[in-house]
C-alpha cells in the first residue's frame, strides 16, 4: 500500500528487519520518533503497512525481500540467513528507490541501539560537504543520487573481493556494509565522507560497558553509563569527575537487555538493563548477577561453537 508522505524531511533512515524483535524495541521507536528531523522507513514481516508521525512502517516477507533484490541484481543473491542481510544494505538506495525520492540522504541502521539527537551533532553542514556520512553498519547514510546509489557495483581495484558479484553470490558475510566494501570503495574512488566517533559502539565480549572507539576509556569499565533525557543522550561516568558527553547513539549489539524503567521520558542504560535511576551500587560489577550470568552465557556459547566444529 503506497504511503502519502505529507511532511518536509529530506533524509530518512532504513531498517529491514525479520525476526524477534528486541525486548526494547518500543525505546527504540521512542528515540525514533523524537529526531523529528529524520524519516524511518521501516520494512519487515511483522509491520503492518502504516505511518505512525515520522514513522513508515512497510510489510515485506524474507522472500520477497530476497526477489526484490534478485530483480535488481539480476541474479539470484545467496541470502539464507537474516545475518547476511548487512551485506547488502549498501543497495537500499536502489531497492527502496520509489519510497525515497523525496530525500536527499538515505541511510541505513539497525534496532539494537538506541538514538539520542542526531542532528545536535551530524548538522546541515556535514550533509552540505560530504556525499557519505559515516561508515558503520548501524547507522551510514548515502547522499541519493545514482552515483551513490550505485556504490555498491563499483569494483576495488586492490582487492578482488570487494565486488558485489563475488559478496552476493556467496553465503558468508563479508561486512560488505562497512569495512570490507564500502569503506574501500569511498577510499580508492575518493569520495568525500565524514567519518567520527560521534556514538558508542559497545564492545560484545565484555558484560561492562566498554566503547569500541577509545580504548583509553577502557579504565573506567566499571563506571560507564548512559543517561537519556527526552530525546538526547549522555556518555556519562559515576564518580567525582561527572563527565557527560552528548552522542547520536548507543549500539547494544548481541547484548541482552533487562528492562526496570517506568518513564519513557527519562532513564539510564547500565550494564545490561535500563533503569529510571542509577547509583553507584548499581554500576558495581562485583554485586550485580546479571553481569555475571552474561559472561558465563558468552564463555558457554564459545565452548559449544568448538565442539560443533569438532
Amino acid at each position: 500500500m503506497k504511503q502519502e508522505y505529507l511532511n518536509k524531511n529530506d533524509k530518512c533512515i532504513i531498517l529491514v528487519y525479520f525476526g524477534t524483535r528486541p525486548n526494547y524495541f518500543n525505546l527504540y521507536i521512542n528515540s525514533c520518533k523524537l529526531n523529528q528531523s529524520f524519516d524511518f522507513h521501516i520494512y519487515g514481516d511483522s509491520f503492518d503497512d502504516k505511518r505512525e508521525d515520522n514513522i513508515f512502517y512497510h510489510y515485506l516477507t524474507f522472500s520477497a525481500f530476497k526477489e526484490k533484490i534478485k530483480t535488481t541484481l539480476g541474479f539470484a543473491p545467496s541470502l539464507n540467513s537474516v545475518y547476511k542481510i548487512c551485506d547488502f544494505k549498501p543497495m537500499y538506495g536502489d531497492l527502496f528507490q520509489n519510497d525515497l525520492k523525496q530525500y536527499l540522504f538515505w541511510g541505513f541502521s539497525d534496532c539494537d541501539l538506541i538514538y539520542g539527537k542526531i542532528d545536535n551533532i551530524l548538522d546541515e553542514s556535514i550533509f552540505k560537504k560530504y556525499d557519505k556520512v559515516l561508515t558503520r553498519g548501524h547507522l551510514s547514510f548515502f547522499k541519493n543520487n545514482q552515483s551513490m546509489n550505485k556504490l555498491y557495483t563499483k569494483k576495488s581495484t586492490t582487492d578482488f573481493q570487494v565486488d558485489y558479484n563475488v559478496v552476493y553470490r556467496d553465503s558468508k558475510n563479508y561486512s560488505f556494509d562497512e569495512w570490507n566494501g564500502i569503506k574501500i570503495l569511498l577510499d580508492e574512488y575518493k569520495i568525500p565522507y565524514f567519518d567520527s566517533f560521534v556514538f558508542d559502539d559497545i564492545r560484545v565480549k565484555y558484560p561492562y560497558f566498554i566503547p569500541t572507539s577509545d580504548n583509553a576509556i577502557k579504565k573506567h569499565r566499571y563506571r560507564i553509563y548512559y543517561e537519556w533525557d527526552n530525546g538526547r543522550l549522555y556518555r556519562r561516568l559515576s564518580g567525582k569527575q561527572n563527565i557527560k558527553q552528548e552522542i547520536i547513539y548507543i549500539h547494544l549489539q548481541k547484548r541482552k537487555m533487562h528492562l526496570f524503567n517506568s518513564n519513557l521520558d527519562h532513564y539510564y542504560i547500565i550494564p545490561n538493563r535500563f533503569c529510571d535511576s542509577v547509583d553507584a551500587s548499581a554500576l558495581n560489577v562485583g554485586n550485580r548477577k546479571d553481569l555475571f550470568d552474561y559472561a558465563f552465557k558468552r564463555m558457554k556459547n564459545k565452548i559449544m561453537r568448538v565442539f560443533r566444529k569438532k
